[in-house]
């Protein structure tokens, strides 16, 4: 704003408050020609990102199992019947390790073993029958060399009874390597370990015994934690053992 005649304008930059004023009426909507509302969108309670077979929001461990031997090659299709002959191998859905879902056509199957999850696709008979013989289906395809290492993961798997006492002992082997971290001596961890016995036992057995721990603990420690669970372990440095030979001596 321009100062009037005889006016004195300060040289100081004073305090302004401003006003914008609109310059145009809001506009009014009409009424009258309304477009009709948008049909609402179908919405499936079972979207995340994508479409999902199951609820996303269910914990993996509900959630049904869901293969075909048609999609995955490691899929291993079988045929199943009675036990026909003592000698043959029994397969028993009652397991614990076992899962079984049914299909529309054929029944499907999740073992666990060891740290592998074998699947199974039943294309002939039942499982839920009790204790049943398995008959491997197999193709003269590319995928031959899958199905047979599948299968050989299925049938060399270890028992239970000895996967438990295999975790046992490296859990003994760790527990000796920590002692020998703690200072003790090799009568010491195998008075721990083992249980308190004859030292150092007829033919130093005690003694040979706390020493393949030792080797094996720091094996262990090397290749971590995921080949200790999976038992995946490599076999003990040799050199390693001879230093624990040489320092066991004295004790």
């Amino acid at each position: 704003m321009m100062p009037s005649p005889g006016e004195v304008t300060p040289r100081w930059r004073g305090r302004f408050s401003v006003a914008i004023l609109p310059i145009a009426q809001p506009m009014i909507a009409c009424r009258l020609f309304q477009l009709p509302a948008p049909p609402p969108i179908p919405r499936s309670l079972r979207t995340g990102g994508c479409t999902f077979p199951e609820d996303p929001q269910l914990s993996c461990a509900l959630v049904r199992p869901m293969w075909s031997a048609i999609a995955d090659p490691c899929v291993i299709a079988v045929r199943v019947g009675p036990v026909e002959h003592d000698g043959a191998r029994v397969f028993d859905a009652s397991d614990p390790a076992v899962r079984v879902l049914r299909g529309s056509v054929h029944e499907h199957l999740l073992v666990d073993r060891d740290d592998m999850a074998i699947r199974l696709d039943v294309i002939v008979g039942t499982v839920l029958a009790g204790q049943v013989s398995l008959r491997f289906d197999l193709p003269d395809d590319h995928h031959l060399e899958a199905q047979l290492a599948a299968i050989r993961a299925f049938t060399s798997a270890v028992p239970p009874g000895r996967r438990h006492l295999q975790l046992a002992r490296r859990v003994h082997a760790l527990h000796a390597t920590d002692a020998r971290d703690d200072g003790a001596s090799l009568r010491e961890i195998a008075d721990l370990v083992l249980g308190p016995g004859e030292w150092p036992g007829d033919g130093e057995y005690r003694k040979s015994m706390v020493r393949r721990m030792l080797a094996s603990g720091d094996q262990m420690r090397r290749d971590g934690p995921r080949a200790i669970l999976s038992g995946r372990l490599s076999p003990p440095d040799r050199s390693t053992q001879s230093r624990q030979r040489n320092r066991g001596d004295a004790c």
